[in-house]
């Protein structure tokens, strides 16, 4: 697992300032998902890492993904669903011992968004192991600290790519009614000041993006 490597990683100074800015560079829910994919990655390599939302049929949809192939499908499948019904990470060298059929080792961790997780990251590897991974509390709490803002991101994205789909059609002149969304994000230490100066630099950088044509996102640096 490299933990001293992964540790090293997640536990920089700087590394939640990347994730909010890597996270909300799209609106786009497959984007913010593959920059997941690659920013996991450099986390900690694996021969295939996936973002998967199961949706209400006990399906998955593969939002973004390196190394899955259709073998890896069933180990995906089941350590996501067994993700989103714990609510939980899911540490395992090989899933198969509880649910035949999906062979191999998985890490797998909740995207929490809103208080429920809607999406789960996946590490997977086809070769089982006879012990479990094992993060370490101190990784696994770095981790789900990095994880939050990501998971509001996608979740963001996914709301409003939904909303865009249900784009309000005027019965009287038949037209479509096109949304957008101007996002404006402040953090420290870029904005430094209290939590009111964090909310007004966010808020100063919203109007920048609706003054340059709206839809997009704008991260606010330096003095307000």
């Amino acid at each position: 697992m490299q933990l001293d490597s992964l540790r090293t990683r997640v536990e920089r100074s700087d590394a939640l300032i990347e994730v909010v800015r890597g996270a909300n560079t799209s609106l786009d829910p497959h984007q913010v998902a593959a920059w997941l994919v690659w920013q996991a990655g450099e986390w900690l390599p694996a021969p295939c890492w996936a973002v998967v939302v199961p949706d209400v049929d006990g399906g998955m949809t593969v939002l973004g993904q390196e190394g899955l192939t259709p073998e890896l499908h069933p180990l995906a499948w089941t350590a996501a669903t067994q993700v989103v019904v714990r609510g939980a990470e899911v540490l395992s060298g090989d899933l198969s011992t509880s649910y035949p059929g999906a062979v191999g080792s998985v890490v797998a961790l909740p995207l929490i968004s809103r208080g429920r997780p809607f999406a789960v990251l996946v590490a997977l590897d086809p070769l089982p192991s006879t012990t479990a991974p094992s993060l370490g509390e101190v990784v696994a709490a770095a981790l789900r600290t990095l994880l939050e803002p990501i998971a509001i991101a996608l979740d963001n994205a996914l709301s409003f790519q939904k909303a865009e789909a249900l784009s309000i059609t005027d019965d009287l002149t038949g037209l479509s009614v096109q949304l957008t969304a101007s996002v404006g994000i402040a953090t420290l230490p870029d904005v430094p000041g209290s939590a009111e100066d964090l909310l007004k630099a966010a808020d100063q950088a919203m109007y920048k993006v609706k003054n340059s044509g709206k839809n997009g996102i704008h991260v606010a640096e330096g003095n307000i």
